[in-house]
């Protein structure tokens, strides 16, 4: 089985072209058949429309790309990672047949590692990955390919050789929030994450695990749409849409801005929201405290944040906070970093190559 690294990863046996992960529609419309890892949109083309092979996706992952608007997706299958047994694809052509299986990855909902097996000879895709224990995350499991051919993704290996331990992190992140609402005056707290996979994890771990009482997490439009696959496979509990900083970002006067007036709003207006066990748990009444998810694009708006929010009421959580890269974002701006990631470091990408038994690695 020939592998190809070509705005995707090629896998060529005999008559039967398979493309994991095209990031072009031109190298998708080259295969058989297309298999997708997850959502993410370095991991497949701008858009599917276009692009006419049978694909292979979870449905969070279908979902997701339906969402974004761009065009009906046709001509796809719906694998199941999250059933047991594991779901199982058989694509043949000429006579040949290539076998498909489809395993969690832990990264984002609806992210598949694959299991692909061609005349005796074995292939493992991770796609992006991460072995930790996630809140709201179908845990990743090490495939086996004794002999075989592993590729793994690397995002980290070269820069974090580990992160500190999940429950760690966790204990600090729902420490800093409860010590920001502490202070005087405090009614809210920004934390910046990946909208597709951090922002989710860091909902369910304050619904599931934060001792913080009235509170209410506000996302924006783009974790929202997210959030709402996320929660159809996964409970991610109370979280709302509110687009607040583009309205106060486009009002000079800080005074009487959109933030102000929505600061009073939600203050004053009690709702009850039912806990699904009969009880009422009263969020936004006088006293609430909110906790804004934004994407992790707003780390480019960080000195407009810290204007309106103040520094130490800000967060941000990447694996990037292990490097220097993210490192002005304490020192001069004095935000929080957390380590928090949906990627594996070297030890454990190292450890996967251990266990998987490949006798050939491919980093991509």
């Amino acid at each position: 089985m020939k592998i190809i690294k070509n705005s995707g990863i090629h896998l060529i046996a005999d008559d039967v072209h398979v493309v994991i992960d095209p990031t072009s529609v031109r190298a998708a419309n080259e295969a058989d058949l297309i298999l997708i890892s997850h959502a993410h949109s370095d991991h497949h083309p701008s858009s599917l429309k276009n692009v006419t092979p049978l694909k292979l996706m979870s449905e969070p992952t279908y979902l997701l790309l339906s969402n974004k608007k761009k065009g009906p997706i046709s001509h796809f299958h719906l694998l199941k990672p999250f059933q047991t047994p594991r779901d199982e694809f058989v694509f043949e052509k000429n006579g040949d047949a290539i076998r498909i299986q489809a395993h969690p990855a832990g990264h984002v909902v609806g992210s598949m590692q694959f299991l692909i097996s061609f005349n005796g000879e074995k292939v493992i895709y991770t796609g992006d990955f991460c072995l930790d224990d996630r809140c709201g995350m179908e845990k990743s499991m090490i495939l086996q390919a004794e002999n075989g051919t592993l590729i793994i993704d690397s995002t980290y290996f070269d820069k974090v050789d580990s992160f500190p331990s999940r429950k760690r992190t966790y204990v600090r992140l729902l420490r800093w929030l409860h010590q920001n609402f502490k202070k005087p005056g405090k009614k809210s707290a920004v934390i910046i994450a990946q909208r597709l996979g951090t922002c989710q994890e860091i909902a369910a771990l304050i619904n599931n695990y934060s001792t913080i009482e009235n509170y209410k997490i506000h996302v924006h439009a783009q974790v929202f749409e997210s959030n709402l696959v996320h929660a159809k496979f996964s409970s991610l509990q109370y979280f709302y849409k509110k687009r607040v900083f583009e309205e106060e970002s486009r009002n000079t006067c800080r005074n009487q801005s959109s933030l102000t007036s929505f600061f009073e709003t939600e203050m004053n207006n009690g709702s009850g929201v039912s806990d699904g066990n009969g009880n009422k748990r009263f969020i936004g009444q006088v006293g609430a405290k909110l906790i804004f998810l934004l994407p992790f694009n707003y780390v480019r708006k960080i000195q407009e944040l810290v204007e309106f929010y103040g520094a130490d009421s800000i967060a941000v959580c990447t694996g990037w906070a292990e490097t220097k890269m993210f490192k002005p974002l304490e020192t001069e701006f004095g935000i929080q970093l957390f380590p928090l990631t949906s990627h594996a470091a070297r030890v454990d990408i190292q450890r996967y190559e251990k266990e998987s038994k490949a006798k050939k690695v491919i980093y991509v």
